[in-house]
């Protein structure tokens, strides 16, 4: 071999280099990518302890009685698999609302046949579409429960899911509870597989993080449970797309609690295709920048009469390891290929080869804290999956958040009809 191979040239390098050098070399991954291990090793065992700690969910009765609200838009294909595994739940005598957002297929047919069988307990129809968060409005509206159960259409569930999911409203201080996701297509391509990764170790980690601090502020619109009470307290959830996260953080303003039920799964399917997971990324990533940061402006500034000094952590946390990381790594792959030329890839490539240890010791950590062994054949795209979270969808995450702050593309979203955007002043 050559030695002008940048491996070669990346390995003197290193060699060649003291503690002090290497640390500022390194210093992006011990500012951005570190903290997040060293902040998930205690949380993954935090994790395994609530599960294993966890009593049985109690009676229906301790909480009271729950509605499930199914609302969707042409969801013909998957409302029937979702309703009967629905009915297929530890939990019983929860009323079943289903609602049909001016759906153009089959939707509506196969509820009201569903609703004939007695597997839906009232179902509801939008002649005209008016977007997820008014369908799920009229649902609650229909719904008599003391606590309102949303889950996606395109959701199927564990036996036990619902049962863990209610389990903890014993608590008067908590205002919704968070289920878990995970990816139910994982070996469809290379890139469910990545995120079957993603969803089963960075994304149930993270909420694991953030409940062991008290700062859990996103219920997924996949599974998640809401107090009524606490629902009408602040309006239901406000047209717009981020519906779930925007709820939450109201929410948390005035006092309620978001808990994290690791052991209510919520099985999903994910983007197949590389260009459908960008376009999912892309309306995710600016769903956060402008709910936080227009919409709830006011959390982060000190002067400001909604500032609440407990919902700072969690914003921090976003801006901290989701939009400066962003920002920083043009710069830093900038100064690392101007400096070092070629040899700048085999440098990157020991980053990588640090990384893929420690998300090898995560995969297995989640694999025994939750039992799912049949996630041990994500293990041939693991390699893969660091490049994929560090620089694809960060470079991503970049476009969407400068287009965001500069030309306010929420604005045009299609999540809601644009004669619901309208109505929204703080849009």
């Amino acid at each position: 071999m050559s030695d002008t191979n940048p491996l070669i040239v990346a390995a003197a390098v290193l060699l060649a280099m003291d503690v002090r050098s290497l640390m500022a070399f390194f210093w992006f991954t011990i500012m951005f990518e570190l903290p997040r291990y060293v902040l998930g090793f205690p949380a993954i065992v935090a994790l395994a302890m609530v599960e294993r700690r966890q009593p049985d969910a109690p009676p229906v009765s301790q909480v009271g009685k729950v509605s499930i609200i199914v609302a969707g838009h042409n969801e013909a294909d998957c409302i029937e698999s979702c309703i009967r595994s629905l009915r297929a739940q530890t939990l019983r005598d929860a009323e079943i609302i289903c609602v049909s957002d001016g759906s153009m297929d089959a939707t509506f047919g196969i509820m009201q046949r569903l609703h004939r069988e007695g597997l839906i307990d009232r179902v509801a129809e939008c002649q005209i579409r008016g977007g997820k968060p008014a369908a799920l409005n009229l649902g609650a509206r229909l719904a008599s429960g003391d606590i309102l159960i949303v889950v996606d259409c395109d959701c199927s569930f564990q036996p036990t899911s619902l049962a863990e999911l209610i389990a903890p409203f014993a608590d008067p201080h908590v205002g919704a509870v968070a289920g878990r996701v995970l990816v139910r297509n994982p070996d469809a391509s290379l890139v469910t597989s990545l995120q079957a990764i993603e969803y089963l170790t960075g994304m149930t980690l993270g909420r694991a993080q953030m409940a062991m601090f008290g700062q859990l502020s996103l219920v997924s619109g996949a599974i998640g449970a809401f107090r009524r009470s606490v629902w009408e307290q602040i309006g239901g959830t406000d047209p717009g797309p981020g519906e779930d996260f925007d709820f939450c953080l109201r929410m948390r303003k005035i006092g309620h609690e978001v808990a994290f039920a690791p052991r209510a799964v919520a099985f999903t399917d994910v983007p197949v295709a590389f260009t459908a997971l960008l376009r999912q990324r892309k309306r995710w990533e600016r769903d956060a920048l402008w709910i936080r940061f227009r919409k709830h402006k006011g959390a982060l500034n000190p002067f400001s009469r909604h500032f609440l000094p407990r919902e700072v952590f969690h914003h921090a946390d976003f801006l901290v390891f989701t939009v400066l990381p962003a920002l920083v790594m043009p710069l830093f792959l900038v100064y690392l290929f101007t400096s070092y030329g070629l040899a700048a890839l085999g440098l990157l490539l020991a980053m990588s080869i640090g990384l893929f240890v420690l998300d090898v010791f995560v995969l297995a950590c989640a694999i025994l804290a939750h039992g799912h062994w049949g996630q041990w054949r994500l293990i041939w795209t693991l390699p893969l999956y660091g490049a994929f979270q560090g620089y694809v969808l960060r470079i991503a995450r970049l476009k969407v958040f400068v287009e965001e702050w500069i030309w306010s593309t929420s604005r045009t979203d299609t999540y809601c009809p644009p004669k619901v955007n309208a109505w929204n002043a703080w849009r």
